[in-house]
């Protein structure tokens, strides 16, 4: 099922895109999966918020962070999505 847009708010949408995110743009993504087009959030309460339909804009300029139901992927300043770095340590838990 496709998840849209109107189940969240503006307030919820700063929470999942706060000030200092990196993500690649969801519209990208759509285009092409393998995207490496990264963008960051220089001050999410200027997120613009839900626009044309089924479209979440990020800030004026920096692509969008719901496309048709695809949500821009939170990553490193390099595209690569968090957790999956090779800088970033790998902890075994015993």
């Amino acid at each position: 099922m496709e998840e849209t847009h109107n189940k969240k708010t503006k307030q919820e949408i700063m929470e999942m895109y706060p000030t200092g995110t990196y993500y690649i743009c969801a519209n990208s993504l759509s285009d092409n999966p393998n995207s490496k087009y990264v963008r960051q959030v220089e001050n999410a309460e200027n997120i613009l918020g839900i626009q044309h339909g089924k479209v979440i804009y990020g800030e004026n300029r920096k692509g969008c962070l719901f496309y048709y139901g695809i949500w821009a992927l939170i990553c490193d300043e390099n595209g690569d999505p968090l957790g999956t770095s090779s800088s970033e340590p790998n902890y075994e838990i015993y």
